[in-house]
């Protein structure tokens, strides 16, 4: 029997929506996916949460985008590394206020200050956290103070982890070098393991659910990465499901799930349109 979309959804309390890719194209080019504001009309009474690894730009700024296209999204049902960060690990595992330096391009304090009160930026010693997110305009002061309050013990965590990123800065367009590239570099020179917190590390998925309020078994995530939307979350025992529009990832993703040396409890399930009629297809 054909399982539709709106059946699957059905069957759920809440949503996690991949961003970029999934209801729009990018940030930098914002074209909307009608099919994905067709699926939002059909999500009227289940819990949504948006869940993005773009963090140098707040939640706040990226609903304003979508907002201007259509999508009802309040900055307060967007959870990227930031807020993630703050959610999963800061709250829970450091003494109140947490001594912190911050590398930011701005979206990333702007999440902060408008999430917590007990944050405490400094740039002095002691610090408890380096908080590393993508900034471009980065300073040799900056990596290296961060470089040496790791060496006095100090915690790394990255607020996201790509190597590089196209993007746009000073009318110039073109690659970037990004947070992961610069953690690479302070994990070597100080021996310290960096947490990365953004897809498809636990943390996210486990902020949003908390956010949401509801159990793992009664979400499902949709995205349209396979391995930080759709790896990420069947590794924390999140349904989920890829949306392919291209219509050329269905083997990949099951060669991933080949290659998984461990079984989560969750099912995977792929699709090549996110309106509701669509069908849909398990893969495991």
């Amino acid at each position: 029997m054909a399982l539709l979309l709106r059946d699957l959804i059905e069957e759920k309390l809440g949503v996690l929506m991949d961003i970029e890719g999934t209801l729009i194209k990018g940030v930098e080019e914002p074209t909307v996916y009608q099919d994905g504001i067709e699926l939002l009309g059909f999500l009227e009474e289940k819990h949504v949460i948006f869940v993005t690894n773009l963090a140098r730009r707040s939640t706040k700024c990226v609903s304003k985008i979508l907002n201007a296209r259509g999508i009802n999204a309040d900055s307060s049902v967007i959870v990227n590394p930031t807020k993630a960060a703050l959610i999963s690990i800061l709250d829970k595992e450091f003494n109140k206020p947490v001594r912190t330096f911050l590398i930011s391009e701005g979206g990333h304090y702007e999440d902060i200050v408008s999430t917590v009160d007990w944050i405490e930026f400094v740039r002095e010693e002691p610090v408890d956290v380096v908080l590393l997110g993508a900034s471009r305009d980065i300073t040799y002061d900056q990596l290296n103070f961060a470089f040496r309050v790791l060496l006095n013990g100090a915690k790394l965590i990255v607020l996201g982890g790509e190597l590089w990123a196209e993007g746009s800065q000073y009318g110039c367009s073109g690659k970037y070098l990004m947070e992961g590239a610069f953690a690479k570099m302070l994990e070597i020179t100080t021996g310290v393991k960096a947490r990365y917190v953004g897809k498809p590390n636990r943390e996210i998925f486990e902020a949003a659910i908390e956010l949401m309020g509801v159990s793992k078994h009664d979400v499902i995530m949709i995205g349209d990465n396979i391995q930080s939307d759709i790896m990420g979350a069947y590794r924390v025992g999140i349904d989920a499901l890829l949306i392919d529009r291209t219509r050329n990832q269905k083997t990949m993703l099951m060669e991933y799930m080949k290659s998984e040396t461990k079984t989560y409890g969750s099912r995977v399930y792929v699709t090549q349109s996110l309106s509701p009629k669509s069908l849909i297809e398990r893969i495991i």
